[in-house]
């Protein structure tokens, strides 16, 4: 008998195309050439890709994930069309769990109701999660006497909700040990990876280009990059454009921050999804700063798959999976990112970087990836 599952994503194209949004797609063609039918559940505006948008009230007085919460356990779902709900993003399993009978599969690629200080685990040592932490990460946020007793309320029930989930899955080791961490049974985690995406295998690459791509928001630290570029000796600036893909609330402020440091050779851009592989097929070198323990960037990905040689922050799930193939460098010090780079420019490891990423990328084939959910699926409703 045809397996039959209903796919929640928070985001899916063409709207929200988002990390989540372009993997959950990528997923969901894999999971039906495999003729499995799925059908797509989101949220928010009508999206002509998927089977039910849900709505949720505005005038309820809740905070918006929570109030998407009780809108999924409001909705008409019939589980009885299903063999089993993928929660593709942690923030709904809740809900999930609350509503439904069959089993819930949850793929957790962000830190809702896992923990609400994620920077915590940028740390060597891993530490633990528990309530007594969330009740003095809300009064470090300055939040009231009612919210210090409430908000750890709140993230306990609804991780007692979320560990209902027959399986969870990550995306990378480091991902699995912080989930045990903050309260998930290790035993019941299991990693599959992020998924590649076929349209960047492309490689045209030698063009003396740096880039960055991403949101351009204080956790991505665009800022750090753009102060690393600006330490580079005046014969690399002269010789290597740093382009920056992306848009958010630091955009203006990172303008100016080029044009008081003299920075013509940087420059900001848009490109749709479907532009970029050309955009990487163009650059030699992307550097990715984050100063929060990114899960699995979609981007790591998309430059290895287009021989294009990558500089990470080393947060925990860059380490697992760019290891050997990345240069790293430390948190939040653009003076140690801008020495990396000129390292890495002047040493010639760039080709070797861009060989090493183009073969790794392999191991996230999408065929590959999918099947390992199908095993899930399978061993779940067996």
């Amino acid at each position: 008998m045809k397996l039959s599952i209903a796919f929640i994503t928070p985001e899916f194209p063409p709207n929200n195309i988002g990390g989540a949004g372009i993997s959950s797609k990528l997923i969901v063609d894999e999971l039906r050439r495999n003729n499995i039918h799925v059908d797509v559940i989101t949220f928010g505006e009508e999206n002509p890709n998927t089977s039910l948008d849900i709505t949720e009230d505005s005038c309820i007085p809740l905070p918006p994930l929570l109030r998407k919460n009780l809108s999924l356990v409001l909705s008409d779902i019939d589980e009885d069309r299903y063999d089993l709900i993928h929660v593709y993003a942690p923030g709904h399993s809740p809900a999930a769990n609350a509503k439904f009978d069959i089993p819930v599969v949850t793929t957790v690629v962000n830190f809702s109701w896992v923990c609400l200080e994620p920077l915590m685990y940028l740390r060597d040592e891993l530490p633990d999660y528990d309530i007594i932490q969330s009740y003095k990460y809300s009064k470090k946020r300055g939040d009231g006497l009612f919210e210090r007793i409430l908000t750890p309320c709140v993230e306990l029930a609804m991780k007692k909700l979320m560990q209902r989930s027959r399986k969870l899955t990550v995306q990378t080791q480091s991902m699995k040990t912080i989930l045990s961490k903050c309260g998930y049974d290790y035993k019941n985690i299991e990693i599959v990876p992020n998924i590649t995406d076929s349209q960047f295998d492309i490689s045209d690459n030698g063009k003396n280009k740096i880039i960055f791509v991403g949101r351009l928001s204080r956790e991505k630290a665009p800022g750090d990059l753009i102060s690393a570029y600006s330490m580079l000796p005046a014969d690399i600036r002269r010789n290597w454009d740093l382009e920056i893909y992306g848009d958010g609330e630091l955009k203006y402020p990172l303008k100016q921050k080029c044009k008081e440091k003299d920075l013509r050779n940087v420059y900001f851009k848009h490109e749709q999804y479907e532009n970029l592989p050309r955009v990487y097929a163009n650059s030699d070198l992307m550097i990715h700063p984050a100063k929060w323990p990114e899960p699995f960037s979609r981007t790591w990905l998309e430059a290895m798959q287009s021989s294009t040689a990558i500089i990470s922050s080393s947060n925990p799930s860059a380490k697992d999976v760019l290891s050997g193939v990345a240069k790293f460098h430390q948190i939040g010090d653009p003076s140690h990112l801008a020495k990396v780079i000129e390292n890495t420019i002047l040493g010639g490891d760039i080709t070797h970087m861009k060989e090493k990423g183009k073969r790794t990328a392999a191991k996230y084939e999408k065929s590959k990836i999918v099947s390992k959910y199908i095993h899930i699926y399978e061993d779940l409703i067996r």
